[in-house]
């Protein structure tokens, strides 16, 4: 479980939130999507949204990104294709991150589920894919 940073970014936060409810103009979802890969005590990606919506999904501008801080593990990121280029993808850290600081637009942190984030990191092959498939099944808002 995450809790998002809803008033420091609130356009990204309810980005993820319509991605992961599939409430969105084309029923774009988090539902069935894979984790991509990582990297070794830095971050695990995931949220690449496949198929007829993969070219759908919105971008969003960058928020607070000089205010907010990757300081310790199990802080959520989108995972940016540039400036302004945050879309479904997303970055969940493996240890302090601090050079995506001033780049990626921090949305929230873990709060439960270590266990399932230490799950993925040691599912993680040296080449930063993933040794098995590891799918995101259900997903939705608390």
């Amino acid at each position: 479980m995450r809790q998002l940073y809803q008033n420091h970014c609130p356009e990204n936060t309810e980005n993820v939130v319509s991605l992961c409810t599939g409430n969105t103009d084309d029923n774009a979802s988090y539902a069935g999507s894979s984790f991509t890969g990582g990297v070794s005590n830095f971050v695990i990606k995931g949220g690449a949204i496949e198929g007829r919506n993969a070219c759908k999904v919105a971008r969003v501008a960058d928020e607070n990104v000089h205010h907010m801080r990757f300081h310790k593990r199990g802080m959520l990121t989108m995972a940016s294709q540039g400036e302004d280029g945050n879309g479904s993808e997303f970055m969940i850290t493996l240890d302090n991150a601090d050079i995506l600081e001033g780049y990626n637009t921090v949305i929230g942190e873990l709060v439960e589920g270590e266990d399932v984030l230490k799950t993925l990191e040691d599912g993680l092959a040296r080449d930063g894919t993933f040794k098995e498939e590891f799918k995101i099944e259900n997903c939705g808002t608390m």
